[in-house]
């Protein structure tokens, strides 16, 4: 139990960092730039989320699973298909860059946007991240992100303090990217490498699993970019300042997650495996609970405490967009149980299909219609499909029997009982 407790740990300590320094900075830099020109820098780095997630080519699945089956070919997989994955992204880039300058809306700002775009390169390749918190060594992503977090952070004051032009703003992220790529690369294991099999063997098990990541942005990006189209820079600002500061605590449930999952997918029983899912899903739920209520109680003054007028609106979707992010936290979760099973990656894609037709829908109709709270409910609406009814037809509704367990009297006894030790 205590190296699952320690990894934990390790994990929360990363992010801890993010919430308690870089919330902080993000504070500073929201405030200083407004929501207009705050709003581009959050366009550009909302779009590079499909660079990152293609070029990464499903690794969240193939690599954190491969690294708990088999270390040796999980790093052979890193290193040989790093040029393969570098192409990937600057090839979006590029297509992205074109469609912008294409569009009389975006044509003025794609620049700086492309500048944003490029500044996430080396996030899209670094896949080591997974290798090393599903070995439970996450204490060197954490030690990476502290490094690079910290001088990142430092960049964005000192443009702050000498009143810097927006353009500028784009080099915080180029340099939090590189230095934790190059910090983790540097303590992978050396290995032998061999681009032409492994690109081939990669780019077959990642294709289901980058499908489905390709849709989940679909749904969980589509919001901003269409409160964007609908409406203005400073609209989609407060809806991310709502969702940064909804999201600034999914790191301690998904810590837990991340760390007690990796144990119970190892577990041989069906039915052991399926006590072990249900002990995760609601660990993750009782440690969000306390928070979600004061977020609830608290929303107004929390936004008005840390921004500007401008921004108080994004105090009226807060309490919303935390519940979604349980939903996301527990989602991650258990996609990564379904993905644990032969057919799951197949099984991904359609329900992300799905679910990302179901969230374009619903936002395009919501958003027009209701603007921020449109885009706030659906965001809920499809993150608690994407959780439930889009999870329960695998595997003759694992999942579902999985999330059932939280209304067994005999799971609950053996929950007191066990606690952590469980694992």
């Amino acid at each position: 139990m205590g190296v699952y407790i320690r990894n934990s740990l390790w994990i929360l300590t990363d992010k801890l960092l993010i919430l308690g320094g870089g919330l902080l900075v993000y504070v500073v830099v929201s405030n200083f730039l407004g929501p207009v020109n705050f709003g581009k820098i959050a366009f550009g780095v909302a779009l590079a989320t499909l660079p990152i997630t293609i070029s990464q080519w499903g690794a969240n699945h193939v690599i954190s699973n491969m690294a708990i089956i088999k270390r040796s070919a999980a790093i052979k997989y890193i290193r040989s298909t790093e040029r393969f994955r570098s192409l990937i992204f600057l090839i979006v880039t590029l297509f992205i860059f074109i469609v912008l300058i294409l569009t009389d809306k975006y044509k003025e700002d794609a620049g700086l946007i492309l500048l944003v775009l490029v500044a996430h390169f080396h996030s899209g390749i670094d896949i080591s991240q997974y290798y090393f918190n599903s070995r439970l060594e996450s204490k060197v992503n954490a030690i990476s992100s502290f490094i690079s977090k910290f001088l990142s952070m430092s960049m964005r004051l000192l443009f702050v303090y000498f009143g810097a032009n927006v353009i500028y703003f784009f080099l915080p992220y180029l340099v939090n990217n590189y230095v934790s790529y190059k910090l983790r690369i540097t303590k992978l294991p050396k290995s032998k490498l061999n681009s032409k099999r492994y690109n081939k063997a990669y780019f077959t098990m990642g294709k289901g699993f980058v499908l489905t990541a390709f849709f989940t942005i679909i749904y969980s990006k589509v919001n901003e970019i269409l409160l964007v189209r609908f409406f203005d820079y400073s609209y989609l600002a407060i809806f991310n300042v709502s969702l940064t500061l909804a999201f600034a605590w999914s790191f301690i449930p998904t810590a837990f997650g991340t760390s007690y999952i990796t144990k119970a997918i190892d577990l041989k029983p069906i039915s052991s495996r399926v006590f072990s899912f249900a002990f995760v899903n609601v660990l993750m739920v009782i440690i969000s609970i306390p928070i979600l209520l004061f977020i609830y109680f608290y929303s107004t003054d929390i936004v008005t405490f840390l921004f500007e007028k401008d921004y108080y609106k994004a105090a009226e979707i807060l309490p919303v967009l935390s519940v979604s992010c349980l939903f996301s936290s527990l989602g991650v979760i258990n996609n990564r149980i379904i993905g644990s099973f032969k057919g799951g990656s197949k099984y991904l894609y359609r329900k992300v299909i799905f679910c990302s037709v179901f969230s374009l829908i619903l936002g395009y109709f919501m958003i027009g219609r209701y603007g921020l709270f449109g885009a706030s409910y659906a965001l809920f609406l499809t993150e608690l499909l994407s959780l439930t009814l889009g999870n329960y037809f695998f595997k003759s509704g694992l999942i579902l029997t999985i999330h059932l367990q939280f209304a067994s009297p005999s799971f609950w006894r053996t929950f007191k009982r066990e606690g952590l030790s469980h694992f």
